[in-house]
């Protein structure tokens, strides 16, 4: 969680290198800046550091995450097949 003024990014060049643009926000309270804060020069700006190390643990999330979605699919599939057959008599 970012303690920081999150910037909206719009057409800054360097958006996607920008701490201050790519953190995940605070969900209960995170304060934003209402226009990009480096417009005319880089003064606000914060790089991401081991940004390369922070996407290779980002893909493992979403590898992780997409494994359990699946199981749980596939867990949610037998379920309604033992309902159904239950239901059926079998």
């Amino acid at each position: 969680m970012p303690d920081i003024c999150m910037c909206p990014g719009g057409s800054c060049s360097r958006k996607s290198e920008c701490f201050r643009y790519c953190a995940i926000a605070n969900q209960y309270m995170q304060t934003y800046s209402n226009k990009p804060m480096c417009k005319d020069n880089f003064e606000h700006f914060i790089t991401i550091e081991g940004r390369e190390q922070r996407i290779e643990i980002i893909e493992g999330i979403e590898l992780k995450f997409n494994m359990l979605t699946r199981k749980q699919n596939e867990a949610l599939d037998e379920l309604a097949k033992q309902t159904q057959e239950l239901d059926l008599g079998y």
